[in-house]
């Protein structure tokens, strides 16, 4: 895209765009077909050098792109990429579900720094009161970061408490069903079908 190499270069609209491309390659004929990365969120301890990351092939193709109201998690249908009309939707872009205890949220971000910090309350909001789960459900989120194409490598999503203990307590069951993330790598030639 061309702010890349500028960044006032249409700095409102182009967030809106690339967040658009990424939505309809999940259903276009070729789905979308990157490489991606399992990380862990900063505050595992788990050391990370270049070396170790591993690019793995992985493609997304969904039946369709349903905007508008999300339905919650029990009335969702696999397969389908819900895109919530609430400019303001809370940890995620996007969504869809995979089985009746897996789901995918995409976090698209082109912003300057390299970790896009989630808060624990925007997660709940997520899960409790959208999709209406409870945090002990056993239900997996797969988060899956979708950063600036140059940002592929240091990309990285943090998980954030307020200081109080009861959002301390929901990060904890929350981590737990979701230890690591992935990483989704832009590829340079990246186009449409």
């Amino acid at each position: 895209m061309r702010n890349d190499a500028n960044s006032k270069y249409m700095e409102n609209a182009c967030p809106i765009v690339y967040e658009g491309l990424i939505i309809t390659a999940c259903t276009s004929d070729g789905g979308l077909g990157w490489r991606r990365r399992e990380a862990y969120f900063q505050d595992r301890n788990v050391a990370v050098t270049p070396s170790d990351i591993v690019w793995n092939n992985h493609n997304i193709r969904l039946s369709r792109i349903e905007r508008g109201e999300l339905p919650t998690f029990k009335n969702m249908q696999t397969g389908v990429l819900y895109y919530p009309s609430d400019n303001n939707f809370p940890a995620v872009e996007c969504l869809y579900k995979v089985s009746n205890t897996e789901l995918v949220g995409f976090q698209v971000t082109r912003q300057a720094d390299n970790t896009k910090t989630i808060t624990v309350s925007a997660l709940k909001q997520l899960l409790c009161d959208k999709l209406g789960l409870q945090l002990h459900d056993a239900v997996i989120l797969q988060l899956h970061l979708i950063h600036h194409p140059a940002k592929s490598n240091t990309a990285a999503l943090s998980i954030v408490a307020k200081k109080d203990e009861a959002e301390s307590l929901d990060r904890e069951t929350i981590m737990k069903a979701m230890p690591t993330y992935y990483v989704l790598e832009v590829p340079n030639d990246y186009h449409t079908t």
